[in-house]
């Protein structure tokens, strides 16, 4: 993703109700209107902020009203751009239909389009909430979501959210599927390497992930000081919340974050895997393992290797001396597992690659030569 995506991203907003998420879906709507190539995306973008202003009252003229504040925080030329818009009359076109739609959304394949995803997912999405406001919200930004993948990604989130504490248990469980789907198919491409389709959906899920536990987590300690009601709408809303989060496997999330090669995720999910599940620590070693080689931290390699009950397996004695730094013993690995299976290529790269970070370069021209003879 872009950098300014990952800026986006970084924002937390508690919700449509917060002016600071108005201020920056207005003025990325903006944006997508100045930036727009023909007259139909400036058309979806100027009926979005058209709806916006209106729900936000932004015609306002109270100096104390949360409409006029908002205004004001805009720039003189995003206020140049906005204004007109305050008095402006677009329609929508006929709704659109999602009884036809094939779920989950996401598919398998090298054809598919990562925007083509994001941007129905969204939309669907927006269809399926059903809090007045927060309806009122999303619907005003349902045709530019459906078009422009940063305006989805952006609103997604919140969106996802707000379907699991509003919509019905068959949506909300189509969206665990959604994510259940992007997920394990990451993991089962195995040592395949990932499409950058793949790459950028299973990102956006887990920044979906992020924002929600966030926002769970938010909701109920925000409510501490307020009335026992609202204290007891909290904690209802963050039991729904982690409800869902519940039923997505910790170790599936672990495990695709590591094919992302986002290691630290990794970790921290198979942590909380390995924690709640109470499973056999000997079980999960191999994949602890490899994580902490890919993370370059050799004290964690070598505890993993002191908590083994049993032997090593030979790949898991290369990894632990490759990461701890002793080459000789990974080459020695390596010549036992080209005797065991002389025609994996893997092991021959890495036993060139021994000797070549050895400085055994004549070893490493003769050993070349004959696997190649």
């Amino acid at each position: 993703m872009t950098q300014n995506c990952r800026e986006k991203e970084e924002k937390f907003f508690f919700g449509v109700d917060d002016l600071e998420f108005a201020y920056h879906l207005l003025s990325e709507l903006s944006r997508h209107y100045q930036a727009a190539r023909d007259t139909r995306a400036q058309d979806c973008s100027a009926y979005a902020i058209q709806e916006l202003l209106q729900v936000y009252e932004c015609n306002s003229e109270s100096h104390q009203s949360p409409g006029f504040k908002l205004w004001c925080r805009f720039s003189e030329p995003v206020q140049q751009i906005l204004g007109p818009l305050k008095h402006s009359r677009y329609k929508p076109s006929t709704g659109y239909c999602w009884a036809n739609l094939q779920k989950p959304i996401y598919s398998k394949g090298s054809q598919n389009n990562f925007s083509t995803w994001v941007c129905t997912w969204t939309s669907y999405l927006i269809s399926q909430v059903r809090d007045e406001q927060q309806c009122r919200v999303f619907t005003s930004c349902c045709i530019i979501a459906k078009k422009d993948e940063t305006t989805a990604l952006f609103l997604l989130p919140h969106i996802v959210t707000y379907t699991l504490l509003s919509a019905t248990q068959h949506t909300n469980t189509e969206l665990l599927d959604e994510i259940l789907a992007v997920l394990n198919d990451i993991v089962s491409q195995g040592e395949r390497p990932l499409t950058n389709y793949q790459h950028l959906c299973a990102q956006t899920i887990f920044s979906v992930l992020d924002y929600v536990t966030r926002w769970s987590h938010n909701r109920l300690s925000s409510d501490k000081q307020t009335s026992k009601h609202a204290q007891e709408v909290s904690s209802s809303e963050f039991d729904t919340v982690k409800l869902f989060l519940d039923q997505i496997p910790q170790d599936l999330v672990a495990k695709s974050s590591f094919k992302c090669k986002a290691y630290t995720r990794a970790l921290k999910h198979f942590e909380m895997y390995i924690t709640e599940s109470k499973e056999d620590l000997q079980q999960n070693l191999p994949f602890l393992q490899r994580l902490y080689v890919a993370m370059g931290e050799s004290d964690g390699v070598t505890g993993v290797a002191a908590a083994r009950n049993e032997a090593p397996t030979l790949n898991e004695q290369i990894l632990e001396h490759e990461s701890t730094g002793q080459l000789r013993d990974a080459s020695a690995c390596y010549e036992r597992a080209i005797q065991i299976e002389p025609h994996q290529v893997e092991h021959h790269k890495g036993l060139l690659r021994s000797l070549i970070d050895l400085g055994q370069l004549k070893t490493a021209m003769v050993t070349a030569n004959g696997v190649i003879n």
